[in-house]
């Protein structure tokens, strides 16, 4: 009876700690896959409809009602629809941008569902535009000190070039350091239109201000296209806290404007802080 006892002790502190790490998984995961959004036309897409189905953002966004849209697909799945008219560029017209914001954490995995549609345009004169990806407090963008964050969007590029547009401390261009994608053989990764594609990043923050031991590592289609390794991104104790979801042309001239109408297709975002 005694040794029955212990044993039942024993199995009920496994559980505990078993119950309180899933717990603790569960605060740190999110998954936006859309499927509980309305799809009415006469109801615009807004940060309350993040709230509603359980997903913080920021207090402010661009063009999410009027750009922003939920569709679905002939078999009922649902995802998020980014438009941006012809002539348009810089955050204000074209496309959209809200933070989305995540338990704050020195390492996390982020993935998502991206396809451009088949009409789309990669831009006019120069080019390129934002796409989401992770960012850390004030999310710095031109000279960063350290204490202003950091932002890892991903970017495309003339001929749908992908790659990390990357604002941090010790970046050698004036604005943001590019760093593309590459196949095994060196050469540089494209996105195709028409082609939905599963890009990841995953990012390691430096252990300390001085060490320049921080990690980033992106995939599509599970095949690695980058991986940097030796980077300082914060000197502080900003953590990595909000996935950008933005999306937009340029740049801030007509140069990177749109061509024609596109369109931008976003589903499945898959947030995971790494404890």
């Amino acid at each position: 009876m005694k040794k029955l006892s212990v044993i039942s002790i024993l199995i009920i502190i496994f559980l505990l700690i078993f119950l309180i790490n899933v717990k603790a998984n569960e605060t740190s995961r999110i998954v936006i896959d859309f499927e509980q959004f309305e799809l009415s036309s006469n109801q615009p897409l807004t940060r309350q409809m993040f709230r509603e189905n359980g997903i913080n953002t920021s207090n402010w966004d661009n063009n999410l009602s009027t750009n922003g849209s939920i569709k679905a697909e002939p078999n009922g799945n649902k995802y998020l629809s980014i438009f941006s008219p012809e002539g348009s560029y810089g955050p204000k017209k074209s496309g959209l941008q809200t933070e989305i914001q995540i338990d704050p954490g020195k390492e996390y995995y982020m993935q998502y569902d991206l396809m451009f549609d088949e009409n789309f345009s990669f831009g006019s004169e120069y080019r390129g535009g934002k796409l989401p990806g992770l960012t850390s407090g004030a999310r710095c963008s031109g000279a960063c000190d350290g204490t202003d964050g950091f932002a890892a969007r991903f970017m495309w590029r003339r001929n749908g070039e992908g790659e990390v547009y990357l604002c941090h401390l010790d970046q050698v261009s004036e604005f943001c350091d590019d760093y593309y994608f590459t196949d095994e053989y060196g050469n540089r990764f494209e996105f195709e239109k028409g082609k939905k594609y599963t890009i990841s990043e995953y990012i390691r923050l430096n252990t300390d201000p001085q060490v320049a031991d921080g990690q980033i590592k992106v995939e599509v289609d599970g095949i690695p296209v980058l991986d940097i390794s030796n980077i300082r991104l914060v000197t502080n104790d900003d953590k990595i806290d909000t996935f950008y979801l933005s999306m937009f042309y340029g740049g801030s001239t007509s140069k990177w404007a749109a061509s024609n109408d596109s369109y931008v297709y976003i589903d499945n975002i898959y947030l995971y802080k790494i404890n």
